[in-house]
């Protein structure tokens, strides 16, 4: 007895493509709910912080995609440059100086002492990032199944 079956090499051949495809989609939702989230950031930041916005989508060679979206200082070196010092102002103005740190921020270093310093109490913290990006997880995934619907793929 013989059982035939016609179609099993195109059906094999789609499931040997299904990864590289899948994996187009998902960046493509992931870059869709970043673009979204990008624009949240914006409408909350101050004006002159928003051309700091930038998002990102990579994959690495074992096939997981990540996002990442924020402020960034991209492409810029660690000099008197303006935009590497735009970012440092933002930053300041967010997470506070000196005496007015914020204090739910973990930071890095402690405040050094310096005598030569003209003022010894700080900038306030405003804490508008925060402000900013604050719900970002469930908005995200919620743009990111619509986005995979809209291409066609239908997920719970």
């Amino acid at each position: 007895m013989a059982v035939r079956i016609e179609g099993v090499s195109d059906v094999l051949r789609m499931f040997d493509e299904a990864p590289e495809e899948l994996i187009k989609a998902v960046k493509k939702a992931m870059r869709s709910a970043c673009n979204v989230e990008k624009k949240n950031i914006k409408k909350v930041l101050p004006r002159e912080a928003r051309s700091l916005v930038k998002s990102k989508v990579k994959s690495n060679r074992t096939g997981n995609v990540t996002a990442r979206f924020g402020m960034f200082m991209d492409g810029v070196r660690l000099s008197d440059d303006e935009d590497n010092m735009r970012w440092f102002h933002f930053y300041w103005k967010n997470y506070g100086t000196l005496t007015k740190r914020d204090p739910a921020h973990q930071f890095e270093y402690p405040i050094r002492k310096s005598d030569r310093r003209r003022n010894n109490v700080g900038q306030e913290h405003e804490n508008f990032y925060e402000a900013a990006v604050s719900g970002y997880e469930g908005r995200f995934l919620e743009n990111f199944k619509r986005s995979l619907k809209e291409q066609g793929y239908d997920i719970e």
